[in-house]
């Protein structure tokens, strides 16, 4: 009986918050995120146990938002961008991460042995360190070159030798846009490139049709988007309530997501 009173006590107080202070009820769900998050962490002393980076070690710091940490761990954050760099990757081909953040991708693909060298360009300096740190954990140092913030013409601190043989992650909150151009198409026409896209930066929709009109010669656009999550396999989560589960599958965003993997026509 007291459980019902308390259950009914809960529900009856969200229904307060939602009829007076709507704004709460988000922080409420990122809160149980973390909460969630924090579990899964502790389940699996922070290594990815599912996806293309299972074996991953994370560093007990992060820069990125610990609510995701758990969605992270189980293979379910971004599987879209997952997936396709699994499916176009090969060992002899390198990898560049702009936006790298912790090393999440940058050394996930190194751990996977989908790309064979990294460059992560990441303006943070905390960042810049915790990805160092997170190489030494994973015994990936050596295939691993850390960068800061990637300007105009970044990618000539790519050796010549590799410039041909690119898959690229792009995701600076817009910045993106602002270090794509006709050169940056031209100098990567055989470089995969997918980069993420938000739709709520200013000029966005005129500075992103401008660059797939920049790409039309060199590169095929597709759309990626947010799809499905099947948590049906993952063991760890199985005794959660449903409420706490599902969370696992959100990755916090403001709207629906998208990327378009620019894809190189000699390719298609």
């Amino acid at each position: 009986m007291s459980d019902d009173f308390n259950r009914h006590a809960l529900i009856n107080s969200l229904g307060v918050i939602r009829d007076h202070h709507p704004d709460l009820l988000a922080v409420g769900v990122e809160m149980a995120r973390k909460v969630v998050s924090d579990k899964i962490r502790a389940q699996l002393s922070n290594q990815v146990a599912y996806g293309p980076f299972k074996g991953l070690r994370l560093s007990a710091q992060s820069v990125w938002s610990s609510s995701d940490s758990g969605s992270r761990l189980l293979g379910l954050y971004e599987q879209e961008v997952l997936n396709t760099l699994s499916l176009i990757a090969k060992p002899d081909r390198t990898f560049v991460n702009l936006g790298a953040s912790d090393g999440y991708y940058g050394i996930g693909v190194l751990v996977a042995g989908l790309y064979g060298h990294s460059y992560c360009y990441e303006s943070n300096e905390t960042s810049r360190r915790l990805i160092e740190e997170t190489a030494i954990l994973n015994h990936a140092s050596e295939k691993i070159t850390v960068f800061g913030k990637a300007e105009k013409g970044f990618y000539n601190q790519i050796p010549s030798d590799r410039i041909d043989k690119i898959t690229m992650l792009m995701d600076i909150e817009g910045g993106e846009l602002d270090v794509i151009d006709k050169d940056f198409f031209k100098t990567l026409s055989s470089a995969d490139i997918i980069v993420e896209l938000h739709p709520w930066v200013t000029d966005f929709l005129p500075k992103i049709s401008n660059i797939i009109i920049e790409s039309q010669n060199t590169h095929d656009v597709f759309e990626l988007t947010t799809g499905n999550r099947d948590l049906s396999y993952i063991t760890e989560v199985q005794g959660f309530h449903d409420s706490y589960r599902w969370l696992l599958c959100s990755e916090g965003r403001p709207m629906q997501m998208s990327w378009l993997h620019f894809k190189p026509k000699s390719s298609v």
